[in-house]
């Protein structure tokens, strides 16, 4: 059978194949070169990264494309596979549209406190939750205040204090006048202030 995309070879679709595959850069793709596809193009991308899975720079193109194909085959590889690959996926599907257990899944792993050795998926997941503007998310990063990982730390302070109004506090915090204690004390008072908590037995996820 003749492949259309194969028999073209355009530039931006040879440009593709090399930076997500061939010669693929240690930041990752630039995936918008997507957007130069044609929708032949992007038909065949699209079903190269699915073959792909669970390759991170294919989880990264999925999400950029919002693939709805690529849902369950990105939610097996977050059920079976550990660390890194898992949270990725997690975060590829939740960036195709929300989904209540790889929300959870990102949740949990910031929220885990390895004593023995760093962990990357964490740091993932920790900046995965400073775009996600829910409860449960700022829950999960307050906790993470102080968090040995100093990656993990980073991104907590980056998103808790201007989530929850409190700048000057930490401010206040950075210059020796307040403790992480009393800081975090503020952060759980202020997170049912501006994320009040859902009546009980009420479910906000989605699948």
């Amino acid at each position: 059978m003749n492949d259309p995309v194969r028999a073209t070879r355009s530039e931006p679709y040879r440009r593709f194949q090399r930076t997500f595959f061939d010669a693929p850069q240690r930041d990752g793709p630039d995936v918008r070169v997507l957007d130069e596809l044609t929708p032949a193009e992007r038909e065949q991308a699209e079903q190269t990264m699915l073959a792909h899975l669970p390759d991170f720079n294919a989880m990264s193109g999925l999400a950029y494309l919002c693939s709805t194909r690529a849902v369950e085959p990105l939610r097996e590889v977050m059920r079976t596979r550990r660390g890194t690959y898992g949270v990725l996926a997690a975060i590829a599907l939740w960036k195709i549209r929300p989904d209540r257990e790889a929300f959870a899944l990102l949740c949990r792993t910031v929220e885990e406190r390895p004593r023995l050795r760093r962990r990357p998926e964490r740091v993932d997941a920790a900046a995965a939750l400073t775009h996600i503007d829910r409860r449960e998310a700022v829950t999960a990063l307050i906790t993470a205040l102080g968090d040995r990982d100093i990656a993990v730390n980073a991104n907590a302070w980056s998103a808790v204090p201007e989530r929850l109004r409190l700048n000057a506090e930490a401010d206040a915090w950075g210059s020796g006048h307040m403790t992480l204690r009393e800081f975090r004390a503020l952060a759980w008072a202020a997170l049912d202030r501006y994320y009040p908590a859902p009546p009980a037995g009420q479910d906000t996820g989605q699948r």
